[in-house]
């Protein structure tokens, strides 16, 4: 039996890609708002960003702010260089973030003090979702059906990874900045560039 095709990363054309993103620049909800376009910027899952801590920016001198993405999905834990809009966005998070007590972490015997934090909890992942579907409603972005376009967060990730292959870096450095285990799941964006 023939195997099936294995679909291809879901990603957004560079235009919805803008447009969301000036929609979220304009958001007023700023705690959402920084949070998705911190995931565009970087490509990280959801879960890491909930998981970031207030220490995680690295300034190297000479190469730029770099963000330590915690342990994820697959155990593994690198670091990712911000653009300037990103690490603006982010700026503008710690600004306004104000002070909050370390909570429980989810998978370590220890408090920690995380990134995104309001109202003395965590960021839910339904927070970040429903802001995204408000910013591509904003946006005017639509279906092929006219309706809002349904935008998730990990397409976010698709982008960011299908923007880097298109630019021409090579797939061992973005699987090291996706932080996949297997070059196999890396080799898909590999198709895309095609």
């Amino acid at each position: 039996v023939p195997r099936l095709p294995r679909a291809l990363p879901r990603y957004l054309p560079p235009d919805a890609d803008r447009r969301l993103s000036a929609a979220l620049g304009a958001s007023p909800n700023r705690l959402r708002a920084d949070a998705l376009l911190l995931l565009r910027g970087t490509g990280m899952r959801i879960g890491e960003l909930r998981d970031l801590e207030l220490d995680c920016l690295w300034d190297l001198p000479g190469h730029g702010t770099w963000i330590k993405v915690p342990l994820g999905k697959l155990d593994t834990e690198r670091v990712v260089p911000l653009d300037e809009p990103t690490l603006a966005a982010l700026r503008e998070w710690f600004a306004a973030r104000g002070q909050h007590r370390a909570l429980p972490h989810p998978r370590q015997p220890r408090n920690a003090d995380f990134l995104f934090v309001t109202g003395g909890h965590r960021m839910a992942d339904a927070r970040i979702r429903r802001g995204l579907l408000a910013a591509a409603t904003a946006s005017g972005l639509t279906g092929p059906d006219g309706h809002p376009l349904t935008v998730t967060p990990h397409q976010l990730r698709h982008t960011y990874a299908t923007e880097l292959i298109n630019a021409g870096m090579s797939l061992q450095s973005l699987m090291m900045l996706l932080g996949h285990v297997t070059p196999e799941m890396t080799l898909r964006y590999a198709r895309l560039a095609n």
